[in-house]
């Protein structure tokens, strides 16, 4: 009865965010990050100049969907539930032999399965509405770590691991290097994992399992090679990662101590605002050997466990969106941190129990230990693997680990299903932490991805078409529409046939069915002048006889201005200033986007705009 209820009630949780995603595939768009994304893979195995190789992951996949957006979210959404139906079919495929007392039904499995997707929604949770490269390192290291899952549930039955496990794995580290270098510490987990579900295991079945990974791991790249050159894609991802790193200007070592600062304050957070539910956890834990407190202790897990919703809900912590990051990723560090301390006091508690109680000490034991260091470890990459997908990253760790939520929603039920032996009270408090979680995630995705979308105007006033043939697929906002309209309506000789090369702003040469001259992100003057030299080999331009448009919402820098130089143009003579379009991009903010064209081609349009424009975006009251 009680897995049914619960089977039901994620299974809810998992059909709102997943409407929510499907309903708001039709609307808007963020005209900077989300476009970078359509627009690299527009020209996925055209434009090779790229920080990321997450275009030759979703390129593909768009191209066959004819360059759909709304189509391609709808992907998403796909993708996402059918990653987290493997990742959690793997857990509970582990967990199963590692919990003998479990329920025979396999509405045990399907339960478990339905939360980890219900969580998954979390991955949505602020992220733009297209798959991006966070997408895509999520999607690697939780598979990675279904692979691995996978292993050691044949393990723990006796039986040898299949080499299509080890194949896979191959592929997925393969994919997951190639979408961000980065996750190279996602890759070392999963890598140490595997070597101590390996460790003691005969030579001939290592080697085996080795090869069989190596052959995955070759065999992307291989792919690759018929459609792109493989050692330009390496090589131009190693230039501009390289020219992103001496632009930022942060060594390693002071990447790294940002991260750890991020984790200790982040720690430091959750246990002051929530100290009052650890400590009725831990109560709950010790009132098993202390019969005499479960009075207080169960008084003391109620008031608590409410106190600690309250807060999260005053504090807007289970909105979703880019707006209310750092208040959900301290509302769902707190159930990891409440699984990991119930862990360690039951499993320690039993054991001091026991050499104090000597032999005449009761012999049920709960399982959450019992799986022996290879069962730890594995707790403990589960726990790390979503930090380690979101390394690479300047900017704050946590809010791009929280994709891999899922991972750590695996650590919270293998924990509830191995503390069979804990008191009632224990087993209650961790099954009402885990059910407002699973609600919490659920919350959080319906907020990014309908109330909340990434730096765009809402679901509710996305309702006009704009008329543009690149944005078919999409609704927005009457203002922004119109500009959109007006955008595409008045430079359409400029811009048909549909692939005239340009420079500038992502979402309006996405909206103009534009090439993108070298990296597409083009707001770092500096990159974006290097990249204007790498499409001018020898001085001749890749673009031929006709220059591209400039589209900028900012004053074109003196090294843009050099590389063009460099490419036998010269900006002030060869170009002149076409018009200037206000766009709106969220209920606050607008562009003004300047569009520059080759002389040889000006004719004044309605829309130009005297001197005197500043290149900024301005707050719309």
């Amino acid at each position: 009865m009680l897995l049914g209820l619960a089977s039901a009630f994620c299974a809810a949780v998992t059909l709102a965010w997943v409407a929510a995603g499907l309903r708001s595939a039709g609307r808007g768009l963020n005209v900077a990050e989300e476009s970078f994304y359509l627009l690299s893979y527009r020209w996925w195995d055209v434009n090779l100049r790229t920080f990321t190789g997450a275009q030759y992951l979703y390129g593909p996949v768009f191209e066959l969907l004819g360059h759909n957006i709304a189509h391609l979210r709808m992907f998403r959404i796909a993708a996402m539930v059918a990653l987290h139906v493997v990742f959690g079919w793997s857990v509970m495929w582990w967990l199963r032999a590692q919990r003998p007392t479990a329920p025979a039904s396999r509405l045990w499995e399907v339960t478990g399965i339905l939360a980890i997707v219900a969580a998954g929604g979390v991955a949505c949770g602020w992220l733009p509405l297209s798959p991006g490269y966070n997408d895509g390192t999520v999607v690697g290291g939780l598979l990675s770590m279904a692979f691995i899952l996978f292993a050691a549930g044949h393990l723990a039955r006796g039986r040898p691991i299949p080499l299509r496990l080890a194949f896979g794995y191959g592929t997925t580290v393969s994919v997951l290097l190639l979408v961000k270098w980065g996750s190279l510490a996602a890759v070392a987990l999963t890598a140490i994992a595997a070597v101590a579900l390996l460790w003691r295991r005969s030579r001939r079945e290592i080697t085996r399992l080795a090869g069989m990974a190596a052959v995955g791991v070759a065999a992307v790249p291989a792919m690759l090679a018929v459609f792109v050159p493989v050692t330009t894609v390496l090589a131009e991802l190693v230039v501009v990662n390289r020219l992103i790193t001496t632009a930022e200007g942060k060594p390693p070592t002071a990447v790294l101590g940002a991260y750890l600062t991020e984790l200790g304050e982040l720690t430091t957070v959750v246990v002051a605002r929530h100290w009052l539910l650890l400590v009725a956890a831990a109560v709950a834990v010790l009132v098993r050997w202390l019969p005499e407190a479960r009075l207080f202790a169960g008084v003391l897990a109620v008031v608590a466990f409410g106190r600690s919703l309250q807060q999260v809900w005053d504090g807007a912590g289970v909105h979703g969106g880019a707006g209310y990051t750092g208040r959900y990723v301290e509302t769902l560090a707190l159930p990891l941190i409440v699984a990991i301390l119930v862990a360690v006091l039951v499993v320690d508690g039993e054991r001091v129990h026991r050499r104090w109680a000597g032999p005449q000490v009761s012999a049920t034991r709960s399982t959450v230990g019992a799986g022996g260091p290879r069962g730890w470890m594995l707790l403990l990459v589960l726990t790390l693997v979503p930090i380690g997908q979101a390394i690479g990253t300047t900017g704050p760790l946590m809010v791009r680990a929280i994709g891999g939520f899922a991972a750590w929603m695996a650590v919270l039920i293998a924990v509830f299903t191995g503390i069979e032996a804990a008191s009632a009270i224990c087993r209650r408090l961790v099954a009402s932490v885990l059910a407002a979680t699973v609600l919490a995630a659920g919350l959080i995705a319906v907020g990014g991805l309908w109330r909340y979308p990434y730096r765009t105007f809402p679901y509710r006033t996305a309702t006009e078409a704009a008329g543009v043939p690149a944005l078919a697929s999409l609704r927005f906002h009457p203002a922004e529409a119109k500009a959109f309209a007006e955008l595409r309506g008045q430079l359409r000789p400029y811009v048909e046939p549909s692939g005239r090369p340009m420079i500038g702003l992502v979402g309006a040469v996405l909206a103009l069915d534009g090439r993108p001259v070298g990296e597409v992100w083009t707001e770092n003057a500096g990159r974006n002048a290097a990249s204007i030299r790498a499409a001018c080999p020898g001085g001749k331009p890749s673009w031929g006889q006709r220059p591209p448009l400039l589209l900028y919402t900012r004053v074109v820098g003196a090294a843009e201005i050099a590389a063009l130089r460099a490419c036998g143009v010269d900006f002030a003579v060869d170009y002149r200033a076409l018009a200037v379009y206000r766009i709106p991009i969220d209920p606050s903010t607008a562009l003004n986007l300047v569009v520059y064209v080759p002389a040889a081609e000006f004719t004044v349009v309605a829309g130009y705009s005297a001197p005197g424009w500043k290149p900024t975006a301005s707050k719309r009251r």
